[in-house]
């Protein structure tokens, strides 16, 4: 039950393509997750934590977390999104991440490839858009050290790029 009183579901899964879907129904709300903007954000809340944490089950939990508490009537989206960044940084992950579930882009494939703390930190720190600062409280990391996994990761996702890139003639 969420803070106004409203009751909330959330499905994820994959559909019949391959790709990631994320449903959420909120009932009794002021608010319904069936509108596009917010259907939106809740697929990047989820699909952000499911990068952070490399599984379905944390990311749909770190999700329903935030959705807990958050205040539909005080609350703005973002806050939404940022309570379900803090909910996924902070639930217990496996030191090799076992690879996505669900299938994604390929490009998130190859974030999901990253081993822990250099993808956290990519993710925080260029999909998210968080400050070095603050991805180093939430990781408990020095902000050198976030930088540089951040580059690390960078620069391991370029050279990927790179090497499937078929050389011009």
């Amino acid at each position: 039950m969420m803070a106004n009183g409203a009751e909330r579901e959330m499905v994820a899964g994959v559909n019949k393509t391959g790709r990631l879907w994320c449903n959420t129904k909120i009932h009794g709300g002021y608010m319904s997750t069936q509108s596009n903007s917010m259907d939106m954000i809740m697929r990047k809340a989820f699909v952000t934590a499911y990068l952070l944490t490399a599984n379905v089950e944390q990311a749909e939990s770190a999700v329903m977390e935030a959705i807990d508490s958050w205040d539909a009537d005080d609350d703005t989206d973002v806050s939404l999104i940022r309570r379900a960044l803090h909910a996924a940084v902070l639930s217990d992950y496996p030191d090799k991440p076992k690879l996505a579930e669900p299938p994604l882009s390929d490009e998130l494939q190859a974030v999901l490839r990253l081993s822990s703390l250099p993808r956290r930190c990519f993710v925080l720190r260029i999909l998210a858009g968080l400050s070095t600062e603050v991805c180093s409280r939430l990781l408990r990391l020095s902000s050198l050290s976030v930088d540089e996994y951040t580059c690390a990761a960078m620069t391991c996702l370029g050279s990927l790029h790179t090497i499937s890139e078929p050389a011009s003639v």
